[in-house]
């Protein structure tokens, strides 16, 4: 199992087939009647909280699974009280804007001036991700998806605008 900390807000989960095997848990086995699957989730809060992550006991903590080709699962865990601790002081949150066309990048880079970003390509659409707050900014949990599945084309998108 990997655990990584994508911001204060949200940690991604990888597990592999095998160990889905040997923990009696698929996608599907992933409902609120599933003692298995609680009890999964339990043990990843617990190394989450070995790891320095403090999760707020009265607050909602969701869980978006996703299954992979070879069985294995991809979980994210979210919630506001989810806080990294020992990397409290360095922890950003990662802001994120869609745009439809490559105009929309450009008229998005002239309005938010000398920001710095990254380009990312989604499909047919585009995005900009910041450390710093956008306007229209999507939710931090799609900003690190579009990070983590979005092709990279640039990390500095400012200069389209000098073309």
């Amino acid at each position: 199992m990997d655990i990584n900390i994508l911001s204060c807000g949200c940690a991604k989960v990888s597990v592999s087939s095998e160990e889905c095997r040997l923990s009696g848990i698929n996608y599907e086995s992933f409902s609120p009647e599933n003692k298995t699957a609680k009890l999964f989730l339990a043990s990843v809060i617990a190394r989450l909280e070995v790891m320095g992550v403090v999760v707020g006991r009265g607050e909602k903590i969701t869980a978006e699974i996703f299954e992979q080709e070879d069985e294995s699962l991809i979980i994210y865990i979210c919630g506001k009280d989810l806080i990294n601790v020992r990397a409290k002081n360095t922890a950003e949150r990662l802001y994120g804007v869609v745009c439809e066309t490559p105009r929309d990048v450009i008229l998005k880079l002239k309005k938010i001036g000398n920001v710095e970003n990254e380009l990312y390509k989604l499909g047919e659409k585009y995005a900009l991700l910041s450390k710093t707050p956008l306007e229209n900014s999507v939710s931090e949990i799609t900003a690190a998806k579009i990070k983590e599945y979005g092709e990279l084309l640039t990390d500095t998108p400012q200069k389209l605008i000098d073309l």
